[in-house]
């Protein structure tokens, strides 16, 4: 019984460790598991990849390494590197204000030529509609003339 409680324990120690909530000691506790003891067969892919990763870390920790001390040495640039920076960051500055400029131009150029088409529509709204009331004058005529027609059609007939 006491077998079947440690699988259990390992199990949940193994899903702890796949959501990253396992402590320093508990991840002790699975190399040591995974490593020293037999493995029940549905755990024998955990067994690998523990197994490996403590082989990983004994190679890792008999490397030495020399210490370079990249991160102290200073860095060297020449004048002309930086003025090649600053040459191409006011070129970029230039360009975008020239874009913009541009696209404002445009923008502009595309109000004036809207205010002269509304005001061109405008004036033809405008004669349409002086022709539309010349034209309903006439259409009264026709009116009157229609019904004069119809009552001497219905009185013949």
């Amino acid at each position: 019984m006491a077998l079947d409680n440690k699988i259990k324990y390992i199990e949940e120690l193994v899903e702890k460790y796949y959501e990253g909530q396992t402590s320093m000691k508990e991840e002790e506790t699975l190399r040591d598991f995974f490593t020293n003891e037999d493995v029940p067969t549905h755990l024998m892919y955990e067994k690998a990849q523990f197994t490996y990763y403590n082989e990983e870390s004994k190679l890792t920790n008999d490397i030495e390494f020399e210490d370079l001390n990249i991160e102290n040495q200073p860095k060297k640039r020449s004048k002309i590197f930086r003025f090649i920076n600053y040459a191409a960051a006011a070129a970029l500055l230039i360009s975008a204000g020239w874009f913009s400029n541009m696209k404002y131009q445009e923008h502009l150029k595309e109000q004036r030529e809207l205010k002269i088409a509304y005001a061109e529509t405008q004036k033809a709204m405008e004669l349409l509609a002086s022709n539309f009331n010349i034209g309903l004058e006439h259409a009264d005529a026709l009116k009157e003339m229609n019904k004069t027609q119809k009552l001497i059609i219905d009185k013949n007939y």
